[in-house]
């Protein structure tokens, strides 16, 4: 019964996402065209999420160093930037069955392996991290943080996501995840059938004029809408971030150990917005 319990639940997971991302997962604005090096609010830290993606050559994952002020305290930190599903990614860890690996039982995936290698090469043990999610890439910022390899090896001290669901209900670091009450993909997974009232209940939220399924993108730019969060989600909080640009890097995150790095884009523009797919071999 168990075995079949979630076997419904992963299907349904599955449609859901597939019908949701299809057509808008690879949006992105021409006017968000430059990352931020003093970043005061919450869609200024989306951004770091959307310019991290195979779709504009710049990685799954990115690191950039800065500091964070909070409460008139400032250390020093890494910035890590989680892209979200690309449904087409084919070779790539931010592909679907990753999404439901993480969103179904919280359990270790290939993403989740990916980012913790790109840490351990790159940023020193005992460094200071804020981790940043956009859909797929919140469910895995909020394993990592109770991931014991990445836990053990680092202090988090905040953790992110837009537009994702619950994973974990305790983690390393304050969670703050901002939703759309308009976007359905924060409600797929399998804490929405565990405990409904948490799921919801856990989450900041704001609401969009309309539906659209592209709210699940274009709704985390919105200064209006998400006006009073600050950096790392927090609503009326002081929290900012001074990052160095020369420092951000962004890092491929394979969905196998060995690939023949082969990179294809098709997209097209329209009304200011890119449209398309990658497939990675």
């Amino acid at each position: 019964m168990k075995k079949a319990w979630k076997l419904v639940v992963s299907l349904t997971l599955a449609l859901a996402i597939m019908a949701s991302f299809t057509l808008t997962v690879f949006a992105a604005e021409d006017r968000e065209t430059e990352l931020k090096e003093h970043v005061t609010k919450s869609t200024e830290t989306y951004m770091y999420t959307q310019l991290t993606k195979p779709f504009l050559g710049t990685g799954t994952i990115s690191l950039t160093q800065g500091t964070l002020t909070r409460n008139g305290k400032t250390v020093d930190i890494y910035l890590v930037a989680l892209h979200g599903l690309e449904v087409t990614a084919f070779g790539s860890a931010d592909n679907l069955s990753n999404c439901l690996l993480s969103g179904m039982a919280a359990m270790v995936n290939t993403y989740l392996w990916d980012l913790n290698m790109v840490l351990q090469k790159n940023v020193p043990a005992g460094a200071n991290l804020v981790i940043a999610g956009h859909s797929l890439g919140g469910m895995v910022a909020q394993q990592a943080g109770v991931f014991t390899e990445i836990t053990s090896r680092y202090n988090i001290l905040n953790i992110v996501t837009f537009g994702s669901p619950l994973i974990e209900e305790k983690t390393e670091g304050e969670l703050h995840r901002l939703a759309d009450t308009t976007d359905v993909v924060p409600f797929l997974s399998y804490f929405t059938v565990k405990n409904f009232k948490k799921q919801k209940g856990t989450r900041h939220e704001a609401t969009s004029e309309s539906f659209s399924f592209d709210n699940h993108v274009e709704s985390y730019w919105n200064n209006a809408l998400w006006k009073g969060y600050d950096a790392v989600g927090v609503y009326g909080g002081d929290a900012t971030m001074d990052l160095d640009l020369s420092t951000f890097t962004g890092y491929d995150a394979p969905a196998l150990e060995v690939t023949l790095g082969l990179n294809f884009y098709l997209y097209y523009s329209k009304n200011g917005h890119y449209k398309g797919f990658s497939i990675n071999i």
